[in-house]
Parts: structure tokens; C-alpha cells; sequence
């Protein structure tokens, strides 16, 4: 018979864990709740989010007129984040079905019939030579943030089979090392601007592997199977990135000395996002963000060209870094971004990118700004 004291002790760990529970939910819940309670952010996010609906192709549902794959799967990300958005039947319903179209038909030849090659699977390109991969990987991240949000069956099944193929492209396309550390052997694999059959394959760098990891990730959590293997070795491929200073180079193979706050950052977030969430890298790459900070608080100024090339890249990431990371590191720094933000936002409500046009500042300043509201499963804590 059990003792009473041993059911007392029962008892006390079940209340115990109940509360545990409804505390983490109230967190989340405060956390929501304070952002919501931000109208001037709501307003500038809506401002945005107008913006992008109103320049959005009524017929192709692209947006953009270059780099269309890779701003519509970041705008139709931007549409997911916001929690009043809804698929289909929210405020931007019908803007994220018209972009998951014209993804979807990117897969598909004139007939209709899905573009599968063996032994590649399905590449999603839409004739842009440059950032080939990155837009393959974005593509695939939006399609697998949406994938759980669909209502038709014949609708989603198509999603899921073209999700399926730009996986296994992806898997087929990463590269692969070994080296040993410590006396242990470590498998690598990280990807480059092209597929498996294009030249120069075996060429890889942390820019693009984030991004893939990324996908795989977010796919993985959409029910989609991605062998642990894989990411394993892209995690392995980011770590062995790290530099002595606690910032990430730009590639294991070329580029070796190169490194940068922004790959840092898209570094350090994706390790989050792989599930490595305590790791002598992740605690190196994260401080050395503290002390690269202010560089990337310049958005508009000529201070630093890297920091203006890529000031939404870079703070897209350390956005989810921050966050991932807990409001200690986050709340300050996400405090000074809005601000600056806020500030650079357009009367028409689009952000200015002197490269890649107004249709992808606005997409990647929406999603900095959108972290917090913990709505894309893959920004979530």
C-alpha cells in the first residue's frame, strides 16, 4: 500500500507541473499582449503589409519585378507572421493564396503536371541567375510555414508533394566533409548558389546553408520527413564556421577569413532554430553580436557598406537570435531596431532598399518587426 505521505508528494509535484504549464502560457500570453498593446508598431505593420497587398501582381501573384521567387516567398512569410492575417479567409487571405499560387506554378510546366526530376526532385527557380538557392530556400520555408494552414485537401496535398521534392532537392544538393576535432570525426555538409547537376555544386557557404537549414527545419515541423542526418551535418558545417572572436566565417572552403556581423547573426539563429539551443558557439556568436551591435543601428547611413547591403538580412536574423535568446538580449535591442524602423518607414508604408527594391525592405522589416508577435512557428520560443 502506498504510504500517504508518498501520495501527499504525488499530488505537490502534479500541482507543481499544472502550474509550470499555465505559467509559461501566461508569459506567452503577456508577452503577445504587450506587443498588441503597441499601436504604433500595429499601425506601421499594417502600413506595410497594405503596402506590399496593393503592389502585389493581381494576376501572377508575384511581388516585385526582380528577384520575384525569393520577395514573394519573404512577403507571403511577412502576410503568415501577422496574427490577423489568416489563410484564405483573414484580412490578407486572398494576397497569401495568390502568392502560394504563383509559387506553386513555378513548379509545374505549361501542362500543369508538376516538374519532377529524378534523382533532384524539384527546384523552384524563377529564371533569377543571381541568389538561385537563397529563393529556393525561402520558397520552401513559406511553403512549409503555410502548409499546416490549409483547408482544401486537393490544395494541400499539392503542397505537401511540391514541399517533398524542394526538400529532396535540397538534400541531394548539399555538399559534403569530414574532419576531426578532438579526436572525433565530425560530418559536414552545407549548400552553395546551386542545385546537384549545375556547375559548381560542390561549392558551399553559410548564407545559403542557414537558409537551407531553415527550411529543413521549419519542414520537419510541418510533418515532412528530413533525415536527422542532414541537419546534423549542416549544424556541424555552422559550427565549424565560428572563428576565434566568436564571429562566423563566410565559408569552410573559400572565403575562409571573411566573417560579418550578418552571418553571425543568421548563424547564431539558426542553431536556435536546429533545436542547439546551449553550445559553446551559440554563447561566442551571440556575444560577439553584443559587442557588433551599433553598426547595425545605422540603417540609411553610409557608416558601414556591409551594414547597409545587408541591414535587413542582418537583423532579420538577429532579430530571432535575440529573441531566441531571451528578453535580457532581446527588449533592448529590438527597443533601438523598432525605433529606427519606425522611423525609416515611407508615408506609403514601404521601406527603401537602394539593391533589392521597396517589395523586399518592406518584407524583411515586417518579419524584424513581427518576431515578437510569436505567430511563424518558426520564430517561435
Amino acid at each position: 500500500m502506498v504510504s500517504k505521505q508518498k501520495w501527499r508528494f504525488f499530488f505537490i509535484f502534479l500541482l507543481l507541473f499544472f502550474l509550470s504549464l499555465a505559467d509559461g502560457k501566461t508569459q506567452v500570453h503577456k508577452e503577445t499582449k504587450f506587443f498588441h498593446r503597441d499601436l504604433r508598431l500595429k499601425e506601421a505593420i499594417l502600413k506595410g503589409l497594405d503596402y506590399l497587398a496593393k503592389n502585389q501582381d493581381p494576376l501572377e501573384g508575384s511581388f516585385s519585378k526582380q528577384y520575384k521567387l525569393a520577395v514573394t516567398s519573404l512577403a507571403g512569410l511577412a502576410f503568415l507572421a501577422y496574427p490577423e492575417s489568416g489563410y484564405q479567409r483573414g484580412r490578407y487571405g486572398k494576397v497569401i493564396d495568390r502568392a502560394l499560387r504563383y509559387i506553386l506554378r513555378l513548379a509545374k510546366d505549361s501542362t500543369g503536371k508538376i516538374k519532377y526530376r529524378p534523382g533532384l526532385g524539384i527546384w523552384l527557380n524563377d529564371g533569377e541567375e543571381q541568389g538561385r538557392m537563397h529563393a529556393h530556400c525561402y520558397a520552401t520555408l513559406f511553403l512549409a510555414e503555410v502548409y499546416g494552414l490549409l483547408r482544401k485537401k486537393k490544395q494541400e496535398q499539392e503542397v505537401k508533394i511540391i514541399l517533398k521534392g524542394a526538400i529532396q532537392c535540397l538534400l541531394q544538393s548539399q555538399t559534403y566533409g569530414v574532419v576531426y576535432r578532438n579526436g572525433k570525426r565530425m560530418e559536414w555538409g552545407g549548400w552553395g548558389y546551386y542545385h546537384k547537376y549545375e556547375p559548381k555544386n560542390n561549392e558551399d557557404e553559410a548564407s545559403t546553408t542557414v537558409c537551407a537549414l531553415q527550411a529543413l527545419r521549419a519542414a520537419r515541423n510541418a510533418g515532412i520527413f528530413v533525415p536527422k542526418s542532414a541537419i546534423n551535418r549542416a549544424i556541424n558545417y555552422v559550427k565549424l564556421c565560428i572563428k576565434k572572436d566568436g564571429s562566423f566565417r563566410y565559408s569552410l572552403v573559400r572565403g575562409v577569413k571573411r566573417s560579418s556581423f550578418e552571418l553571425t547573426a543568421a548563424a547564431v539563429s539558426t542553431l536556435n532554430a536546429a533545436g542547439v539551443y546551449h553550445s559553446y558557439e551559440l554563447e561566442r556568436g551571440l556575444q560577439y553580436m553584443r559587442d557588433s551591435m551599433a553598426k547595425q543601428k545605422q540603417y540609411g547611413s553610409t557608416v558601414d557598406e556591409a551594414a547597409q547591403t545587408w541591414y535587413f538580412y542582418g537583423n532579420l536574423y538577429a532579430a530571432q537570435a535575440m529573441y531566441q535568446a531571451g528578453d535580457v538580449y532581446f527588449l533592448p535591442w529590438y527597443k533601438e531596431v523598432r525605433q529606427v524602423l519606425l522611423k525609416k518607414q515611407k508615408p506609403d508604408g514601404s521601406w527603401i532598399h537602394r539593391k533589392f527594391g521597396k517589395e523586399y525592405a518592406t518584407a524583411m522589416a515586417l518579419l524584424i518587426l513581427e518576431v515578437p508577435l510569436n505567430t511563424l512557428p518558426i520564430f517561435q520560443r
